[in-house]
């Protein structure tokens, strides 16, 4: 599996960065931060409803938050992938979370970024 990394507390050039990552285990990809979040989406198709999650780890692995919910059907997986990361970036932006490495596993995405 490939793992985007997004720093938020850097420069767009520096932000993304892409790790291999094993995926028998939850490994906690370097940077500075002390504080991961693991995004995830699920799509189907675009009649379906998706799934999204995050989970909020220290630098151990131990979970400190996660959410999961159902939405309404997107258009494309790259849609989902991007209302799954938003809605991460969103709550723990509330919640006065701050260094924070966001961990994304969706090629799509990734390309998506690497070319904006």
């Amino acid at each position: 599996m490939l793992v985007m990394i997004i720093m938020i507390n850097q420069s767009p050039k520096q932000r993304i960065k892409k790790e291999p990552v094993n995926t028998t285990s939850l490994e906690v990809p370097s940077s500075n931060s002390t504080l991961y979040c693991y995004v995830d989406a699920s799509w189907i198709d675009e009649n379906s409803k998706a799934g999204i999650s995050w989970i909020l780890t220290e630098v151990h692995g131990r979970c400190l938050l996660k959410s999961s919910s159902s939405i309404e059907h997107i258009d494309s997986v790259i849609e989902t992938e991007d209302k799954a990361s938003v809605e991460a970036v969103g709550q723990l932006k509330r919640l006065n979370y701050r260094q924070v490495t966001f961990c994304v596993d969706s090629i799509h995405l990734y390309q998506y970024l690497e070319k904006a």
